[in-house]
């Protein structure tokens, strides 16, 4: 971790107990925000690296190579969801390992307005799965399937350094018991899983938080690459606004919960300006008498909304829409409004 950019290197084994070639079909867990930077698969002293290229592109080599015998691999983002990356390792010799390693690179999330919080998911989420939505992993003819009754067939286990521009002041785990050392006058930290968690199973997503004491004030990255022979570079500056009156909220408690934050400032939505974001789930779970009453109340708040504001809809199912290409491009007036509640409605 780089102050507010992660940068995540994930290392698998598979292990082939059978006596013939197979193909192991992984779903990894990951967030919407993360960009995919590499991707390689290691069987024994041979390295196979993988270069980003178009979707059809990729899986037709995928198929091609497999169906030639060579030990081979493809991932990608899944289209519906977002957030899971699928990845396929073809032709894993009998009685062997493969190791696949994966990086990518993702914003940190803002935790309790005063510090930032790491998330490393384990499992998938339960979702609502849509009829219509294709299943590309359902059993091919001739495929071999190999399932385990283990409960716990595989561990994992984590290391974490964060880089810090200021002196890191807290860094804390909510969901694990860890090891941490502080190191470089404090601008590094450096965290394990403790003694307890060395075995640990996958079970729950693992959680970091860490702050400077000095949150709200702005820093910045500065990263150099090389594209056509050409040096260019790329800067992030980050900062935090001071919204939250943290003296009145306990961070683990925090992660918990979805009360809202002690707010320093009490905003005036009668007279103030503003912009909103409204979210509608439409999805299966939502049919019936629940979607009747979402629509019902946000017809009521896109009628409260004060003139002259920004507002904006998403709604989701097994895709999501959006009302506005660009929510400044919905100014709240009478015709936006009417347009809006038109499109609720129907």
């Amino acid at each position: 971790v780089y102050d507010t950019l992660a940068e995540v290197e994930v290392n698998q084994v598979y292990e082939n107990k059978s006596e013939a070639y197979i193909e192991a079909s992984y779903l990894f867990p990951i967030s919407t925000a993360a960009c995919l930077t590499s991707f390689e698969v290691k069987l024994g002293e041979e390295v196979i690296r993988y270069a980003v290229s178009r979707k059809e592109e990729a899986k037709q080599e995928y198929e091609s190579k497999k169906q030639s015998g060579h030990l081979v691999g493809v991932s990608e983002i899944d289209h519906d969801s977002k957030d899971i990356l699928k990845l396929k390792v073809g032709n894993i010799p009998p009685k062997t390992n493969v190791e696949v390693r994966l990086k990518y690179v993702e914003e940190v999330e803002v935790h309790c307005g005063d510090r930032w919080r790491v998330i490393v998911n384990a499992t998938l989420t339960p979702r609502y799965i849509s009829r219509n939505t294709v299943i590309d992993n359902q059993k091919e003819e001739g495929s071999m399937i190999v399932e385990t009754t283990d409960k716990h067939p595989y561990t994992w286990s984590i290391i974490v350094h964060v880089h810090s521009s200021l002196p890191l002041t807290d860094l804390t785990s909510p969901t694990h018991d860890i090891v941490k050392r502080i190191e470089n006058e404090g601008h590094l930290g450096v965290v394990e899983f403790g003694k307890g968690e060395r075995s640990e199973y996958p079970e729950r997503n693992f959680v970091l938080l860490f702050t400077n004491g000095k949150s709200h004030q702005p820093t910045g990255l500065l990263t150099s690459y090389e594209t056509e022979g050409k040096k260019k570079y790329c800067a992030l500056i980050s900062f935090l606004p001071d919204l939250v009156d943290t003296s009145k909220v306990d961070p683990e408690q925090a992660l918990n919960t979805r009360a809202l934050l002690p707010a320093k400032y009490e905003p005036n939505f009668v007279e103030g300006r503003g912009e909103y974001i409204f979210v509608l789930d439409r999805s299966g779970s939502m049919a019936g008498a629940r979607i009747k009453k979402a629509k019902e109340a946000l017809t009521f708040f896109l009628k409260s909304i004060p003139l002259d504001s920004y507002f904006d809809i998403i709604s989701f199912g097994a895709n999501y829409k959006v009302l506005a290409s660009n929510s400044r491009e919905e100014i709240v007036n009478e015709y936006n409004i009417k347009k809006a509640i038109h499109a609720v409605q129907s």
